[in-house]
């Protein structure tokens, strides 16, 4: 499939946390763990927009573990832990490592859901980790967050800026690459 016939944000997404536009402090952290190569089950929070999916799907690529991404605000319910995650997190690794299913905007997840998660996250623990999503982490167990610490994406001003620059050095080089500037 050629570049052009792929959507931009995802022909243009991130595949290492170095590609992440994120504040340098969350870039040296999960540096650290994708350099240690162990991956701990982890809740990320924050608003729209802050890097949680991109750093979710990044660091699985640079530390090459299979990964399976769910969208939690529209399959958040039972069935969906009963199938697939279930399905994915019982079979081994095709490259002998562990896996990861990101639950993203897990805020979504039914309480039935999330109590059901809970006990995956212990069966599979051997196998499978988990990276959850959110904007509200007051919407998620704590069943859940005492199993995926959660890491904060929250901005702070005083990093606003460095980011900005991040994301126009960034679409400035998609635009030069589609020879639009």
């Amino acid at each position: 499939m050629s570049i052009d016939t792929i959507l931009w944000s995802e022909a243009y997404r991130p595949h290492t946390v170095d590609e992440c536009i994120l504040p340098d402090r969350l870039k040296v952290y999960f540096n650290a763990i994708a350099k240690k190569g162990h991956l701990d089950n982890m809740t990320f929070i924050g608003g729209p927009g802050t890097g949680k999916t991109s750093l979710a799907r990044a660091l699985c690529e640079q530390m090459k573990i299979t990964h399976l991404m769910i969208n939690a605000s529209s399959e958040g319910n039972i069935e969906t832990i009963r199938t697939q995650v279930r399905q994915f997190a019982s079979t081994v690794s095709f490259g002998g490592g562990i896996k990861c299913i990101i639950l993203d905007e897990a805020d979504g997840l039914t309480d039935q859901a999330q109590k059901a998660l809970r006990g995956a996250i212990e069966e599979y623990a051997g196998n499978c980790r988990f990276i959850f999503t959110g904007n509200f982490g007051n919407r998620i167990i704590e069943a859940i967050t005492s199993r995926a610490p959660i890491v904060d994406f929250s901005i702070e001003k005083v990093e606003r800026n460095a980011l900005l620059i991040q994301f126009a050095t960034a679409i400035e080089k998609v635009l030069k690459s589609k020879g639009i500037v």
